[in-house]
């Protein structure tokens, strides 16, 4: 085999190990030298790379999850966004049904004079439907019709007129004229009236109810015929497929949301022990209301689930903090917005996180009007907003957060080609400028998951220490450290049976852990890897 394809050998071996680790986005292979000698010992600058914060962050968590202030400074954010229901939704108003008996005779009477008349005018309410505990001022009707059935079995003539001056638009009530123009005791007729534009105002003598007035006036004329027991004009009124575009008055205690599920927190999935602190995590609450009510919002079932744990933490609150009161427009089509935050000092949040929780489980309702009877406006599209955040400012403390991952390595094909390979050396040379002591192991197992060798020994394992920070904990300056790992022939060898790489990385903040320290955008970590290759070759 010629030195060439060894040169390659190891080069592909190195990078399959170094692919794994958290700088694998970041090997720049424009780099890697193609200049290729027969020498015994070939040295080559095998790769380099720069890994900033965001680049740690996206190996264990989704960048789309990072967010950077205008300083630089970094958070994570995991978001849940809720919606209630439109008002038209919550508020539908059922098909309304109303019967009126008019004239109705309880004797049998022989004909009398002709052209003598029977006169009727008769006012009624009826109670118009509404959502439980409602008291309705007006209405103003997106689409909707009234359906007039009218029947007589009287043998006369006649007219009669119904005024509904609860119905108005353009200042004029609703108004039907029907010309009874049977006398053979068979008249029936039907009229469909849109009711689209219309407002209907609504009256609450008793300050629970929502009436309606229908005005009737009817007038016989006789034809000679008698009367029998039973004669009656008859009014059916119906409401048909009702929509509002807004309404004013009193909703009540109405449910404008009851909604629980859960927001997927990624960070801790590869960690072995969630060991961190953050010095101010968030739990924040952004509403938008469009519902003229005032309105509460409550927080229930709250905590979050650690599913490699099987472990469970409550989220409590202090008193008078949960629920709380989130403010309403006062102009139709309107908007209001309130952000409530909870922080370690208002509830548990810092113990919840602390179990390296997979999943935050929540649940979220809101009640309209909770003090009781005032004045509302909704429009059908009115609704209530909910951006749920979970922030985790990147200002934190661990004493090791350690992270690791098991890779597919397949070595088993190296056999056959490493009889020219005597040994091999892997030079790192790291610039650490984040706040944070770093130190990174690969062990190469076998195919039942069993230990062959580990890229680093205890003596080489690199712990690269923290970069110096100023008083206000910002780096100044970076720490260097240059490590070389010697691959024997023996070594080389066992990698043939070698399946699987276990990538472990762990950060300790400054202090050994017990100092915040605050992660910023633009700090970064150089790493330089070479290869020196010694070669036993024999000419033919």
């Amino acid at each position: 085999m010629n030195s060439k394809k060894v040169t390659f050998l190891v080069l592909s071996f190195v990078l399959a190990m170094l692919a794994g680790s958290c700088i694998k986005d970041e090997i720049d292979l424009d780099n890697i030298s193609t200049r290729f000698y027969w020498n015994p010992k070939i040295g080559l600058p095998l790769a380099y790379g720069r890994l900033t914060i965001d680049d740690l962050i996206e190996s264990i968590d989704s960048s789309d999850n990072v967010y950077e202030d205008d300083n630089k400074f970094l958070s994570l954010i995991y978001s849940s966004n809720i919606l209630s229901e439109n008002a038209s939704d919550l508020m539908k108003i059922s098909d309304q049904q109303f019967n009126e008996v008019l004239l109705e005779s309880q004797y049998n009477l022989p004909p009398f004079p002709t052209q003598d008349t029977i006169a009727l005018t008769r006012s009624n309410k009826y109670t118009f439907d509404l959502v439980q505990g409602a008291v309705i001022d007006s209405i103003r009707l997106k689409t909707g019709t009234m359906i007039f059935n009218i029947t007589s079995s009287y043998k006369y003539r006649g007219i009669l007129k119904i005024t509904v001056p609860a119905l108005i638009k353009n200042k004029k009530a609703l108004e039907i004229n029907i010309d009874i123009n049977r006398s053979d005791g068979m008249f029936s007729y039907t009229e469909n009236i849109d009711i689209t534009g219309y407002r209907l105002d609504l009256e609450h003598p008793n300050a629970t109810d929502n009436l309606i007035t229908y005005n009737y006036t009817a007038k016989l004329i006789n034809t000679g015929a008698g009367v029998s027991v039973g004669d009656k004009i008859e009014v059916d009124i119906n409401f048909n497929d009702i929509a509002f575009s807004s309404m004013f008055g009193y909703i009540g205690q109405l449910q404008l949301l009851n909604y629980q599920s859960n927001i997927n927190i990624p960070l801790f999935r590869n960690v072995s022990e969630p060991n961190i602190q953050f010095a101010n995590p968030i739990l924040k609450i952004i509403t938008a209301n469009s519902f003229g009510v005032p309105a509460r919002i409550e927080l229930f079932n709250m905590k979050t689930y650690s599913e490699k744990d099987d472990k469970t933490v409550l989220l409590g609150f202090t008193p008078g903090v949960n629920p709380f009161y989130i403010t309403y427009p006062q102009t139709i089509g309107g908007t209001k917005t309130d952000t409530v935050a909870y922080s370690r000092m208002t509830t548990n949040i810092d113990q919840a996180l602390a179990i390296g929780p997979s999943n935050f489980l929540y649940g979220i309702r809101s009640t309209a009007n909770p003090a009781g009877k005032t004045s509302n406006y909704v429009t059908d599209s009115s609704r209530i907003k909910i951006d749920m955040d979970i922030e985790l400012p990147l200002d934190l403390k661990t004493s090791l957060l350690e992270f690791s991952d098991t890779l597919d390595m397949d070595l088993s094909g190296l056999e056959e080609n490493t009889d020219k390979i005597k040994s091999f050396l892997i030079h790192s040379s790291f610039e650490n400028g984040m706040p944070v002591d770093l130190n990174l192991q690969v062990i190469l197992l076998n195919e039942g998951y069993q230990p062959v060798d580990t890229l680093y020994k205890t003596p080489e394992q690199p712990v690269i220490k923290s970069a110096t920070l100023n008083q206000q904990g910002r780096v100044t300056g970076t720490t260097k450290k240059d490590i070389d790992i010697v691959f024997s022939k023996s070594r080389i060898d066992a990698l043939q049976n070698v399946r699987y790489a276990l990538v472990k990385a762990g950060i300790i903040t400054s202090n050994n852990g017990s100092s915040y320290v605050k992660f910023y955008s633009d700090y970064l970590l150089n790493v330089n890897f070479g290869i020196q290759t010694e070669l036993e070759i024999t000419e033919e």
